[in-house]
Formats: structure tokens, sequence, C-alpha cells
């Protein structure tokens, strides 16, 4: 004969782990694109200013034409 596992919990319980547990992934999740975001915008600033520069250099070198 074939015993099955007793369940210890109620459905509401298991309900509310499982509802922490996607809490707990999702605030993983935003933290890793929040980092994500801020290294983006770091790169886009970064590249920003290297062509500021480059335009500049070449306005000037135009200006003394």
């Amino acid at each position: 004969m074939t015993t099955f596992p007793t369940i210890t919990y109620t459905l509401a319980e298991f309900l509310i782990r499982f509802q922490q547990k996607i809490d707990r992934q999702f605030s993983e999740l935003r933290i890793e694109l929040k980092q994500d975001i801020a290294d983006l915008r770091t790169q886009f600033k970064q590249e920003t200013a290297k062509l500021d520069q480059k335009v500049d250099r070449q306005y000037a070198e135009r200006e003394s034409f």
C-alpha cells in the first residue's frame, strides 16, 4: 500500500511563502537592473563627452582655416 506525505501547512501558508519568494527574486532583479542602468548611464556620459571633445576639436580646426 502506498503512503502519501502529510501536508503540515495550509494553502494560505503555502501561498504566503510562494509570494515571499517571488518578492525576493523581483527585489534582487530590481537591484541588478538599477545597477545596469547606472552603468549604462555612466558609459553614455563618457561617450557623449568624447563626442563633444571631438566635435569641439573639429570645429576649432575649421575655425583656423
